[in-house]
Order: structure tokens, then sequence, then C-alpha cells
């Protein structure tokens, strides 16, 4: 399992490695505990104009849920792609607010 998890590890950096950045755009990275993840996150979402793509296998967060539903209202193109085992799950926000 370990050596699964690493390997899936290695392949999605080596994904995040080729893809481009275009010019005068800033990829960066956050770590929990220690950092406000949720606050860049959220930040960052508040600052599109044109679209916000976001794919994960869940997120619980209020914050997010309510910045992506934001952005919806302001106009930017916001596309979510959740695992579909997650959807319905009580703690789960998916669609909340949108």
């Amino acid at each position: 399992m370990r050596i699964a998890n690493l390997r899936l590890a290695l392949a999605f950096g080596l994904v995040l490695e080729s893809m481009p950045v275009a010019a005068g755009e800033v990829a960066g990275v956050c770590f929990t505990p220690g950092e406000d993840c949720t606050g860049v996150i959220v930040r960052e979402i508040g600052q599109a104009r044109r679209e916000v793509l976001v794919q994960a296998y869940s997120f619980t967060s209020p914050e997010i849920t309510k910045a992506l539903a934001d952005a919806r209202r302001r106009g930017v193109d916001v596309r979510v792609i959740l695992d579909s085992s997650q959807l319905g799950q009580k703690k789960g926000q998916a669609g909340a607010g949108c």
C-alpha cells in the first residue's frame, strides 16, 4: 500500500512538473498545519475574473464553498469536479449555495 501511495505521489508530482504556467502567473503551495491554506484559497477565488477550476476528492470548507458561490454570482465560470462517492455526504458542502 505504501508503495502504491508513493507511486501515486510521484506521478502527481510529474504531472504538476509538466503543467505549463502562463507568463505572469504564479503557482504556489500551502501546507497545513502552520499556514492559512483556506484563507489563501478563498483570496485566490475572490480575485478570479474569468474562471475557477476545482478538482478534489471532496471538500468540507464552508469558506471555500461560499467563495465559489460568490464567484459564480459575479459571473465567473466556476467548475468543480468531485468524486461521485462523496456526493450526498452530510459533512460535505458540495453544491451548497450554487
